[in-house]
């Protein structure tokens, strides 16, 4: 009778094992990233730079953070824009490896070696592709809209989690 109690016991303590509810890798907390870009502004002049941002995830969709770059057109004038954005992730934050698409946008500001040049509004999307559990190819387009001027411009570079 004993040997029956011992195990009708382990058997019992092997299925509420086996019931216990399974935890997903917990999403991570931010992402940085960095960028190489090229584009042109509504008179067709080309530019390019680099820079560089941050986001922090509020839930487990929706991120808010900012980037810095630094631009040169053609023509050698050269600015910086910095901007504040909401981005909306549609891609499984958990997932250690594949696409993670997202669109964004928010408020932005220019300057230039003189000071402060304008503010305004950006709006893009682009593809967080993991290729690593940490790190991952970030292609995106972004138009940025600056009082009565436009740019549209691809970046391209790599984040980091």
């Amino acid at each position: 009778m004993r040997e029956i109690m011992l195990v009708a016991l382990l058997l019992g303590f092997s299925t509420a094992a086996g019931a216990q509810e399974k935890t997903s890798p917990p999403r991570p907390a931010g992402m940085g990233y960095v960028f190489l870009a090229m584009g042109s502004c509504q008179h067709a002049v080309a530019l390019g730079g680099a820079g560089g941002g941050a986001e922090a995830f509020i839930t487990s969709r929706l991120a808010l953070g900012g980037d810095l770059g630094g631009y040169s057109f053609t023509d050698t004038t050269t600015f910086g824009v910095g901007a504040v954005n909401a981005t909306i992730h549609l891609g499984d934050q958990t997932r250690k490896r594949g696409a993670d698409p997202f669109l964004t946008g928010g408020w932005a500001m220019t300057f230039a070696p003189g000071g402060f040049y304008g503010r305004g509004v950006n709006v893009g999307g682009g593809l967080n592709y993991w290729i690593r559990d940490r790190v991952g190819l970030r292609p995106e387009v972004r138009g940025y809209v600056i009082g009565e001027e436009f740019a549209l411009i691809l970046r391209v570079g790599l984040s980091f989690r």
